[in-house]
C-alpha cells in the first residue's frame, strides 16, 4: 500500500490490525458517534475451514469470510465472524492465515521457518497432508505425555514401596504393645526411687511387726486380753472379734510390706533399658501416632497400602 502523506494509509493499516485481533482504543471512535465499526471480507482459504468448524461457525466454501469489530465508548468491544459473535483470541488465530502485514523495516516474518512452511504447503496444495501430519504429531505428543505420566507414577510407586517397607520394619522391630508406655513409666518411676522405697518400706515393716513395741505385737496382746474378758463376760465378744479382725489385717499388711521390700529392683541395667525403650516409643509416637494403639493402626494401614502397591500391574 502506497500513497501520498495524508492519503489514509495509516487508517487502512490500523483497521487491518484491528480485524486481525489487535488491541482497540476508544480514541478511534469518531466524535459524536456511539461506536466505531471495522469490517472486512476475505476469501476463505482451506486452512481456515478447520478453525471455523471448531468454533461452530457455519460457512460455505464459496462464501466470503466476513469479520467485523465494534468498539464502544465504554472500552468494551465486540467481534463477529460471519455474523456470529466470537472472542478476540479467535480473530488472533484466524488473522495470520488471512493476511501478512509487512511494514517498513517489519519484514521479520519472512525470516520465520513457520512462514516458509506455510508458503510451501499453500503452493503445493498440501493442506490435507499437513493436517494429517499435525494430527499425528498431536497424537505422538499425547502418547509421550501419557508415557511420562506412567513413568512418573511407577517411580512414585517404587518410592512409596520403599518408604512403607521402612516404616513397617521400624514398627515391627520396636515390637510395641498397647499401654506399654504406662507400664514402663510406672516401672521406671519405681527404679529411680528404689532406695527411697526400700528405706521407707523397711521403716514401715519395723513399725508394724519387727519389734516388741510394734503394732502387730501390741494388737496381739490386746486380742489376748480381750479373749480372757470374753470368758468372763460374753457380752464383750463383739469387741474381741473386731480386735482379732484388726490383728489379722495388720499382720497381712506387714507381710505384704516385707514381701514388697524384698522384691525391690535396683538393677541399673534395667533402668537404662527402660530409658531406651521410652526413647523408641517417643520417636514412633512422633512419626506414626499419639498412642501405641494409633501406631499399631497405622501399621495395619501401611501394610494394606503396601499389598495394593505390590499388586499393581
Amino acid at each position: 500500500i502506497s500513497g501520498e502523506t495524508g492519503a489514509g494509509k495509516s487508517i487502512l493499516m490500523g483497521a487491518l490490525h484491528l480485524i486481525t485481533g489487535q488491541r482497540a482504543d476508544t480514541s478511534l471512535i469518531r466524535h459524536g458517534a456511539d461506536k466505531a465499526i471495522i469490517e472486512a471480507a476475505f476469501d476463505i482459504t482451506p486452512d481456515i475451514y478447520d478453525i471455523l468448524i471448531a468454533a461452530g461457525i457455519p460457512h460455505e466454501k464459496s462464501d466470503y469470510l466476513i469479520i467485523k469489530r465494534e468498539i464502544l465508548p465504554s472500552g468494551k468491544n465486540r467481534s463477529f465472524v460471519n455474523n456470529h459473535m466470537v472472542q478476540l483470541p479467535l480473530l488472533k488465530k484466524i488473522g495470520p492465515r488471512l493476511l501478512n502485514i509487512v511494514q517498513q523495516h517489519g519484514s521479520y516474518s519472512l525470516k520465520k521457518a513457520s512462514y516458509h512452511r506455510d508458503v510451501v504447503d499453500m503452493f503445493g496444495t498440501l493442506h490435507k497432508q499437513t493436517k494429517d501430519i499435525s494430527t499425528s504429531w498431536e497424537e505422538i505428543l499425547t502418547l509421550r505425555k501419557r508415557l511420562q505420566e506412567l513413568l512418573t507414577t511407577e517411580s512414585q510407586r517404587l518410592r512409596d514401596i520403599e518408604m512403607y517397607n521402612h516404616e513397617i520394619k521400624e514398627i515391627e522391630e520396636a515390637a510395641i504393645r498397647e499401654h506399654e508406655e504406662e507400664e514402663i513409666e510406672a516401672e521406671y518411676n519405681r527404679l529411680i526411687h528404689a532406695e527411697e522405697l526400700a528405706e521407707m518400706t523397711s521403716q514401715l515393716y519395723h513399725l508394724l511387726s519387727n519389734t516388741e513395741n510394734a503394732i502387730v505385737p501390741q494388737i496381739t496382746t490386746a486380742t489376748s486380753l480381750s479373749c480372757k474378758l470374753v470368758e468372763i463376760d460374753p457380752s464383750l465378744k463383739e469387741s474381741y472379734d473386731t480386735l482379732e479382725h484388726l490383728r489379722i489385717e495388720v499382720q497381712e499388711v506387714a507381710y505384704s510390706i516385707q514381701a514388697y521390700n524384698s522384691s525391690i529392683n535396683r538393677d541399673p541395667y534395667r533402668l537404662t533399658f527402660l530409658e531406651e525403650r521410652l526413647t523408641i516409643l517417643t520417636k514412633l509416637k512422633r512419626k506414626y501416632g499419639a498412642t501405641e494403639k494409633d501406631i499399631l493402626a497405622y501399621y495395619d494401614t501401611v501394610h494394606d497400602k503396601l499389598s495394593k502397591l505390590h499388586s499393581v500391574d
